[in-house]
């Protein structure tokens, strides 16, 4: 039975995030790569970083990764242009209600 403190379910909210973070840094990253998405973007609330991987290979890697922290910018190519997100006011984990 559940302790009616909220002491399972705090458990089970981090048990589910751990697992979304792998999903994103691990497991979407390789099929992103071998599908050919040029430009796979994660954002880490918990670290403060965005981490923008490019140039993907059909093995299931990108060739390029790079990692901006909350606060820069980030560039990011498009057909021939850039576009620019302003990461300032991206809320790092602790900060969230």
């Amino acid at each position: 039975m559940a302790a009616s403190n909220g002491t399972a379910s705090k458990r089970c909210s981090k048990s589910s995030r751990r697992g979304a973070r792998d999903n994103d840094f691990a497991k979407k990253v390789r099929l992103y790569a071998e599908c050919g998405i040029p430009v796979y973007v994660v954002i880490d609330p918990e670290a403060g970083i965005c981490t923008v991987h490019r140039r993907p290979t059909r093995t299931g890697a990108y060739e390029d990764e790079a990692e901006v922290p909350f606060g820069a910018d980030l560039v990011l190519p498009l057909a021939g242009r850039e576009i620019t997100v302003k990461t300032e006011g991206f809320p790092k984990a602790g900060d969230l209600g």
